[in-house]
């Protein structure tokens, strides 16, 4: 045997080892290839029946429908992107209110307190109601922020290694974010 044969068989042993242990370490999700990224995720069981039963509350309310609505910003801004994500916001907000002003309705009656007083409590807590989800909103936004710049240093570093390495600025990114998807949730 030749030298040549003998280095061409060493070379097509060791690539296909490599495919082969490539390929066993391979850790992609497996995707359905029409789904899209914005698509909103289909969420099982009683969360899902909440999604959809604060949905249909949230689509009868006008401003849920408005396109320049400032509470989708806030929405974008925590995440949420999906089309249906300002409807259940206002659904959240009208159930706690709606919430809030029974259990005031309800105390009231175990304490028999007099008509007035518990017309302006019952009008409070509605209101505190309503104002309680935009505040724990504005709270996931500024834990959010907090993340993001938290990843910020190491979804650098992974860029600029992947960059420098040879690879192309769009997989570079694609595979800085699979690295980072489970170390810096966001």
């Amino acid at each position: 045997m030749s030298e040549t044969v003998i280095f061409a068989g060493f070379f097509m042993f060791v690539m296909a080892a490599i495919v082969v242990a490539g390929s066993a370490y391979q850790k992609r999700p497996a995707r359905e290839p029409d789904t899209s990224a914005l698509a909103e995720p289909e969420q099982p069981g009683a969360r899902g029946f909440l999604a959809q039963a604060f949905r249909s509350v949230g689509e009868t309310l006008p401003a849920s429908k408005a396109s320049s609505n400032p509470v989708r910003t806030l929405l974008m801004a925590a995440g949420y992107r999906y089309p249906t994500a300002t409807p259940i916001f206002y659904g959240i907000r009208s159930a706690a209110a709606l919430l809030l002003s029974s259990a005031v309705v309800i105390l009231a009656a175990l304490t028999s307190a007099d008509g007035f007083s518990t017309l302006i409590a019952v009008g409070c807590a509605g209101g505190f109601g309503f104002m309680l989800p935009e505040f724990v909103l504005k709270r996931m936004i500024a834990g959010r922020r907090k993340r993001i710049r938290r990843a910020i240093p190491a979804a650098l570093d992974l860029l600029v290694l992947s960059i420098e390495s040879g690879q192309s600025l769009n997989q570079a990114v694609v595979d800085t974010s699979a690295e980072l998807k489970y170390v810096h949730p966001t």
